[in-house]
């Protein structure tokens, strides 16, 4: 491994952090860069690539050059090989072999390479679909992927041309993500002018600004001939390359009967002759290890401000379960402060519920897009807005549905009804649909007002005062009335269970949000606060409905005064037919003359006197209705579910309830269980790795920039 170490060092500090960053939930890594070998058959790629990771297996045996081989390396803190086969890019891996080993000494892998290329090969002949993948772990492991591609076959030979479609498609796969660098192979030979060169590097074009030229086997080269001169002036050219933006290098390939991996030969050759003059930055194998490292760590660079955003939000959501937790608290004191801090974070944001001041972060995010009443109930910890929502739904069915029996007038298939939302043009809005769903009353029936006369004239003697004759006992019209609005006591006990249960959910989730995990005071808290206040609220809002219609209960009740007298002249009014209100008008010169009710009597249709007496009942219900509808749906929404439950809400948990108990009490409620100590010893225990490892992070960061800027300034 002393070849990998070489392109390990400069990056061995920053991976061995995110190792430790990723134990602790960090999610993000340095996407390790693939460098990716291409070149035609025998231009020597395989022995650059050789060089660069210097792993022991002899070349001649495996024939890796008729498939593609990822040589894998991830950091790690167990070492460890493995040998896979894909059997093509569609296709799962198959795990050929395993090896955990120490780092004195690593495995022989031949062997393992040995049976998992006769497995992809098969006795096949030319290139294979398969991929071979050594997958080498460990902490001296630089994270990036080595790709050993099968060579391009000539493009002349046309028994070859399965081949090389193979190889164009892995060359193709490999080389389309950004993290990939390409080292493109060309061996010495012939003409080696700029524009032979730039004609070999052609299929890389596309490529240009993540391709590095590596010319391989200059040996071959005739010393001191014109293309050996040409090759080392190329090398030393650096404006030429500008479409080739990482330039040329030039190794020299290791005698591969000797399988000398050393660079000692090399060195000697590149001592030797003309090729003294050229720099050792552009020349030889430990050179190119060096430039790869550089390019390893600029990757790095690019990819490590994904890492420290990650490592952050960790470090922000194991604040957040931390403060969950809460910190360990033994001294009564302590316990009573904490207490006092839970009802004073309770009062706060159950107001804010109220005044429907979103900020806490109880509250949750801003949504765009949020579903009106989502299944979720994430709505009910907007309090206000629900309740807002709930009372305009409350309202509406009562105007829809509240009355038993719609009167339609004589002649007419319209209800004899106030002004509501349904008769006026103007249905429920559709956000608030879902919630009229949890009212499930019937419709009103519909009855003739010539039915509910020939009704009233029945029961008229029965119900006869000390009234003068030919009038009616105005008690009747109250049954009438109460007769109608027998459906009021069911929708308002309906609405206050909603508005129960509604707040009650609300409650549950506020108590959960302020005890975190310790399930100890959020079991107290719900059993010996929340649970007996919502009964209590229960028995107190049932007696205060049942006060709010006892006035309407009560026979002996009087008509509201204004809204009565208002809406029963009205109801006069419409009673006198249109054709007797236009001719009366037409021929009078006052509107209503002293004599103008014998006029209409002679001109409107005659009814009886039962008929009569029975129509005036008729409008003085309707009248009340109406006048009482609108009060009593006000008086449930504000002296019952606001003045009763509403507003006692922030008292479910004071701090004098807190006082009142004693040492033990204060101690069974605030007390964290042994699992929760041991979690909250773990959270702050990964809270300082993630400190650590960012601040690790951070300096890198600080000092590449620094280096950069340094740079910058000497250009």
């Amino acid at each position: 491994m002393e070849a990998l170490g070489q392109l390990h060092e400069k990056q061995k500090i920053i991976f061995d952090t995110i190792i430790k960053l990723n134990e602790h939930g960090v999610s993000h890594n340095l996407n390790g860069l693939r460098i990716v070998v291409a070149g035609d058959k025998y231009s020597g790629k395989s022995s650059v690539l050789k060089a660069i990771q210097g792993l022991s297996f002899p070349q001649d045996s495996i024939d890796t050059t008729r498939c593609a081989t990822e040589f894998i390396f991830r950091a790690t803190s167990v070492p460890s090989l493995e040998v896979v086969i894909q059997p093509s890019l569609t296709l799962k891996e198959e795990r050929i072999y395993r090896f955990d080993y120490k780092e004195s000494h690593g495995p022989d892998i031949s062997k393992a390479v040995e049976l998992a290329k006769a497995k992809l090969l098969d006795g096949k002949s030319g290139v294979s679909d398969g991929i071979l993948k050594i997958i080498t772990s460990g902490p001296n492991v630089p994270h990036s992927t080595l790709i050993d591609l099968p060579g391009f076959p000539d493009p002349g030979d046309e028994n070859n041309t399965s081949s090389r479609a193979i190889v164009q498609r892995f060359f193709n796969w490999y080389t389309a993500g950004e993290n990939s660098i390409v080292l493109a192979i060309i061996p010495a030979q012939g003409d080696m002018t700029m524009d032979s060169i730039l004609s070999k590097l052609k299929p890389y074009y596309t490529l240009k600004h993540r391709t590095l030229g590596v010319i391989t086997k200059p040996d071959v080269l005739e010393p001191g001939s014109l293309s050996e001169d040409h090759l080392i002036s190329l090398t030393q050219v650096k404006n030429g390359w500008e479409r080739f933006s990482l330039g040329l290098h030039v190794v020299y390939n290791p005698n591969r009967a000797v399988g000398d991996l050393s660079g000692v030969k090399e060195a000697d050759f590149f001592k030797s002759g003309n090729w003294a003059k050229v720099s050792l930055n552009d020349i030889g194998a430990e050179a190119l290890r060096i430039k790869l490292a550089s390019l390893l760590q600029e990757h790095a660079k690019n990819n490590l401000n994904n890492v420290i955003k990650d490592t952050e939000r960790v470090i922000s959501s194991s604040m957040v379960q931390l403060k969950q937790l809460g910190e360990p608290i033994s001294s009564p004191k302590e316990q009573r402060m904490h207490l006092a801090k839970i009802a004073f974070q309770f009062n706060t944001i159950c107001l804010q519920a109220m005044e429907g001041n979103y900020e806490d972060k109880f509250f949750g995010d801003f949504l765009l897009g949020m579903e009106a009443f989502p299944k979720n109930n994430s709505r009910i910890k907007k309090l206000r807005a629900l309740l807002h929502d709930f009372n305009q739904v409350f309202s509406y069915v009562l105007e829809t549905k509240g009355s038993k029996r719609a009167i339609l007038p004589s002649g007419s298939g319209t209800p004899q009804l106030g002004p509501t939302i349904s008769n006026t043009g103007n249905p429920l809005p559709k956000h608030l649909q879902v919630l009229a769903e949890q009212y499930d009353f019937k419709e009103p029936e519909k009855v003739t007002l010539e039915g509910i006369s020939a009704e009233l004239g029945a029961l008229l003697p029965i119900y006869q005062g000390n009234e003068y004759l030919g009038t009616s006992n105005d008690r009747l019209a109250m049954k009438l009335f109460q007769d109608k609005a027998q459906p009021w006591e069911a929708i308002a006990q309906c609405h206050v269970r909603l508005m129960l249960t509604i707040t009650r959910e609300f409650v549950d989730k506020l108590v959960e949000y302020i005890t975190g995990k310790n399930e100890n005071a959020r079991s107290v808290i719900i059993s010996q606060l929340v649970t007996p206040f919502f009964e209590q609220k229960s028995k107190t809002l049932e007696s205060k409905l049942q006060e709010l219609l006892l006035h309407y209960k009560d026979s002996r009740s009087q008509p509201l005064n204004t809204g009565f007298r208002a809406s029963f002249a009205q109801r006069q009014q419409l009673n006198i037919p249109a054709g007797v209100m236009q001719n009366t008008t037409a021929t009078q010169p006052t509107p209503f003359p002293w004599n103008a009710g014998k006029e209409l009597a002679k001109m409107g249709p005659s009814l009886s006197e039962t008929e009569t007496i029975a129509s005036g009942l008729v409008d003085k219900a309707e009248a009340y209705y109406e006048a009482s509808l609108g009060v009593f749906t006000n008086n449930v929404i504000i002296l019952a579910i606001e003045n009763c439950l509403i507003k006692d809400l922030p008292s479910i948990i004071t701090t004098e309830m807190f006082n009142e108990m004693d040492d033990s009490q204060v101690d069974k409620l605030v007390s964290q269980s042994p699992e929760i100590l041991e979690e909250s010893k773990k959270l702050q225990e990964k809270q300082c790795a993630l400190q650590e490892g960012l601040q690790v992070l951070d300096k890198f960061r600080a000092e590449t920039a620094n280096r950069e800027s340094i740079v910058t300034r000497r250009i």
